[in-house]
């Protein structure tokens, strides 16, 4: 009996230690996940901290004390870098920098979107920026097909050529225009009745891809001339605007060109006097306003009909009537315009994707 009472102590003393143990290593299990949390928030924060500061700020990142996590842009992979070295363990998380522009998005502004009451349904979120694209004059110029420069006049029944035109004047009407290509347009008080049919030309990566190639017939210039077919003696223009810009037309020719690995594409509508007032409507309800291509006004936008697919960028839009973008072609946006210069002439924000995330134990690899 004396035998059996101390097997069962001894029983009893050992699962106690056991259990002991057991519950030490328990909470010594959950002290590390608590810390690898808290490295991982640490992580996570400064990242956004960092991409704000990154976008908003001229501030070096390495200037900024964030605490226990270093942060660092590698400009080779455009990514942004933050590690910290705490509680046993090491983490680095990678994000990459991806520049985001007006072109991206379906709706772009400066001052906001006035809907009066309008539903406009999108299948993104509206963006405002600090600055909107540009339009290089040097460029549209060079590569125009025909200038038109009549103010207080109406343009009927247009037979235009397909490419980019020009229209320098103030007050002027376009009625019953259809056109593969762009309309650019340098004065105020621009009006349209009738239809309004522009298809912005797609650009194929070919000819963006030849810019450095000079051989005859191969080359982005003669790819694009042949493309565009200039259409006015040059030598006998007496334009004002075209030869303020004609000094140095070989550079134009490029001027707007980005990166190889860039999707580009031609705009549809160009507005560029900082005060037009450009709206879109019908005065009878056959008209067509159909609009293929990016919109670009550099004032106020009112719209009260038409399709478009987008990107529509403005310094500000107003809506007046019901609008459902879900079903216009996306083939335009996320696509730099040709005609605004370089994508790298513009300090664009960064938004932050493909997140990912190294962790290694100073006891072990996991």
């Amino acid at each position: 009996m004396l035998a059996a009472v101390l097997t069962m102590t001894v029983v009893f003393i050992l699962s106690g230690t056991a259990i002991l143990d057991l519950t030490r290593l328990v909470s010594i299990e959950q002290q590390q996940v608590t810390l690898a949390l808290k490295n991982q928030i640490a992580i996570e924060s400064t990242l956004n901290q960092a991409a704000w500061a990154y976008n908003n700020t001229d501030i070096p990142l390495e200037r900024v004390d964030y605490g226990a996590v270093q942060v660092r842009v590698d400009s080779s992979s455009n990514s942004m870098i933050a590690s910290i070295e705490r509680y046993n363990e090491s983490r680095e998380a990678t994000v990459t920098l991806r520049q985001t522009t007006p072109f991206d998005y379906t709706l772009a502004t400066r001052n906001g979107i006035e809907y009066n009451g309008s539903q406009v349904i999108l299948d993104d979120e509206p963006r405002e920026f600090d600055e909107l694209p540009i339009a290089d004059l040097n460029y549209l110029y060079a590569n125009a097909v025909e200038v038109h420069r009549q103010s207080f006049h109406t343009f009927k029944n247009l037979n235009l050529k397909d490419g980019i035109h020009i229209f320098t004047g103030h007050f002027i009407t376009l009625k019953d225009i259809e056109v593969e290509g762009t309309l650019v347009f340098l004065g105020r008080g621009v009006n349209f009745t009738g239809d309004l049919v522009v298809n912005a030309v797609p650009v194929t990566r070919s000819a963006a891809e030849s810019e450095n190639d000079d051989s005859p017939g191969n080359s982005w210039k003669s790819n694009w001339r042949s493309r565009w077919q200039r259409g006015w003696d040059e030598e006998e223009d007496d334009n004002e605007y075209y030869d303020d810009w004609n000094d140095d037309e070989d550079d134009a020719q490029n001027g707007g060109l980005v990166s190889d690995s860039e999707e580009i594409t031609m705009p549809a509508l160009v507005f560029t006097h900082p005060r037009e007032n450009v709206s879109f409507y019908r005065v009878r309800e056959k008209d067509r306003i159909e609009i293929q291509g990016p919109v670009v006004v550099a004032g106020r936008l009112t719209i009260y009909a038409g399709e478009f697919t987008g990107p529509i960028i403005a310094d500000h839009i107003h809506f007046r009537k019901n609008f459902d973008f879900r079903k216009a072609s996306r083939a335009f946006r996320g696509k730099w315009a040709l005609g605004f210069g370089e994508k790298r002439d513009y300090h664009w924000p960064s938004r932050t994707e493909d997140f990912r995330l190294r962790v290694r134990s100073f006891n072990q690899s996991r």
